[in-house]
């Protein structure tokens, strides 16, 4: 399970460690990239000062199985975006642009805000169906390659653009 998150409470942090705890012993591991002080506990690893890009952080989205991201609020997501781009099935809450990137039972599954019990719940599914796992995680990949690609995104806006100007709009 991958976290990607630099302000730990407000996307859910704390709601993950609860989660997390309530899992079977070595359902999985945990790794959480913060800048926030996160308590210590079993089958979490913390990293800190990793920045968009880094080669490192490249290296845990490629290793992980799961992105999770349970934000209490969030305006865009872009962990998020990039965990569908590496392929990761994904479980986050339905707030803010996660709402346009992670669809239920598609490209991911999705959990009640602030609940640790629906994140449990979710999660146990994720750790023992491969093939859900495998399933969800082509999906996203599907959908940031057709939908969030900036390049392409910017081609489709030069495109509405030109659109206008040929049509006459202002």
């Amino acid at each position: 399970l991958l976290f990607v998150g630099g302000e730990f409470a407000r996307k859910g942090g704390d709601v993950l460690l609860e989660a997390f705890a309530a899992l079977p012993p070595d359902a999985a591991e945990l790794t959480i990239v913060t800048r926030d002080e996160v308590p210590r506990q079993y089958g979490v690893t913390v990293h800190h000062h990793l920045s968009p890009n880094d080669p490192q952080l490249l290296a845990l989205y490629r290793k992980s199985h799961v992105f999770v991201l349970p934000s209490r609020w969030e305006a865009f997501g872009i962990a998020a975006v990039e965990a569908a781009a590496s392929g990761l099935a994904m479980c986050a809450t339905p707030v803010g642009g996660l709402r346009e990137l992670v669809i239920d039972e598609v490209t991911g599954l999705q959990t009640a805000a602030g609940s640790a019990a629906d994140l449990t719940r979710q999660l146990q599914r994720l750790a023992s169906d491969s093939t859900l796992r495998t399933r969800l995680g082509e999906a996203a990949r599907e959908r940031a390659l057709t939908q969030f690609d900036a390049i392409t995104n910017a081609n489709r806006l030069i495109r509405l653009a030109c659109q206008g100007v040929a049509g006459g709009g202002s």
